[in-house]
């Protein structure tokens, strides 16, 4: 027989029980704009969501409440459907839950068209049981409408492509000055206290080339839209304060020193013969200067990679909760309910709070996001009412 049970107006589900108490529950829509086509397995889920890439998620609810454990495999027809855990094995225990979260997807998708799916759980092992009497099979069906993006969105995009494209011609300008610089500037030779060989850049000149850069990719990232990204190159920027340098002796035009050089003269420990006079010289050593060259190196192909800006699916359990990313300047930058998108998302370092009455926030006072993603990114929360709030998981 079929049961149908209503929570909260956050979450109605319905559920298909068997004889002796099996619950497979599926969450009906409507709280959040889209619509609940029905309670039976003919189209239990209908959503409407933008083309490239946009998506969203529900919670597919497992509820034992028989007697004995049940295995579960669960299948989905249609490729917009995606399961977010290994689903071919799924053992639940009597009278424990699991959530097999679903994303439905619609990148790859034309607009303006009606997709069909459908979720199938089938219970592996119910022959084994028939006095629980567990329905071996039932299915939920899924209707994605996908539309075009308005052209409020592609004026956007396009706003987004043109900051896009300056910050990767800047970065690519300033990739091929610091290589330029690099070449023209002094190599220094000299000894270490010891006797040993150093060889180097002097540190005056590499630290002014240091902070060039600096200036000019900071210089380079001014639109308010790449304020994260901004933080994130700050971040991984070298700092002239923790660029180590040493002293060596060199042959110049200046009187010998005494003191902790007096080996300079001793021929049979001068790794090379100087016969001028000899000069102090402060110098970052080769070493410490291509380490800090191939860190601003990778930090601007990095920047240049994930320079454009992603759908961020944003994902709780329980759905309704609301997120907000700043600054770590303390600036608003996005703002939304979760189970749903954030289309036009710029990567970089946020502080992030997920908030929903009843529970606890969960905050991330400093997070990368977005790095690595192409095309899209996810942030799956999972909040909880007591005891310690539990970090969200990025992808």
């Amino acid at each position: 027989m079929k049961w149908f049970k209503y929570e909260s107006h956050h979450a109605k589900l319905f559920a298909i029980r068997g004889s002796l108490g099996l619950l497979i529950l599926f969450p009906l829509l409507g709280h959040d704009g889209s619509s609940a086509a029905g309670q039976s397995s003919q189209a239990a889920w209908e959503y409407t969501l933008k083309e490239e890439g946009a998506v969203s998620a529900k919670p597919l609810l497992l509820d034992n409440t028989c007697q004995l454990p049940v295995n579960f495999r669960v299948d989905r027809k249609g490729s917009f459907i995606r399961l977010m855990r290994p689903v071919d094995s799924i053992v639940v225990n009597p009278g424990s839950k699991v959530n097999v979260g679903v994303t439905l997807d619609a990148k790859g998708l034309k607009g303006n068209k009606a997709y069909r799916g459908k979720i199938i759980v089938k219970c592996l092992d119910c022959k084994k049981q028939p006095r629980c009497g567990i329905k071996e099979q039932s299915e939920l069906g899924v209707v994605l409408h996908v539309v075009k993006p308005t052209s409020t969105t592609r004026a956007g995009k396009a706003e987004s492509a043109r900051i896009v494209a300056n910050l990767v011609r800047e970065l690519k300008s300033l990739s091929a000055f610091l290589n330029d610089k690099v070449l023209g500037l002094e190599k220094v030779t000299g000894l270490l206290p010891g006797g040993t060989s150093e060889t180097g850049y002097d540190a005056r000149e590499f630290v002014a080339l240091i902070e060039d850069v600096r200036r000019r990719l900071l210089g380079a990232m001014e639109n308010e839209k790449l304020d994260a990204l901004k933080e994130y190159a700050i971040k991984y920027l070298p700092l002239k304060s923790a660029l180590p340098t040493v002293i060596v002796m060199t042959e110049e035009a200046a009187a010998a020193s005494p003191g902790p050089w007096a080996f300079s003269f001793a021929p049979s420990r001068r790794p090379h013969a100087f016969r001028g006079p000899l000069k102090e010289r402060l110098i970052v050593t080769a070493a410490s200067a291509n380490a800090s060259l191939n860190s601003i190196r990778g930090l601007l192909a990095r920047l240049e990679a994930n320079a454009d800006p992603i759908t961020l699916r944003v994902i709780s359990v329980p759905e309704g909760a609301n997120i907000k990313f700043e600054t770590m300047g303390g600036k608003e930058k996005y703002k939304s309910g979760t189970n749903g998108n954030i289309d036009n998302f710029f990567r970089g370092i946020y502080r992030i709070t997920v908030s929903k009455t009843g529970y606890l926030n969960i905050v991330h006072d400093s997070q990368e996001v977005g790095f690595g993603n192409i095309g899209d990114g996810a942030i799956e929360c999972q909040l909880v009412t007591s005891g310690e709030a539990i970090l969200c998981k990025f992808r």
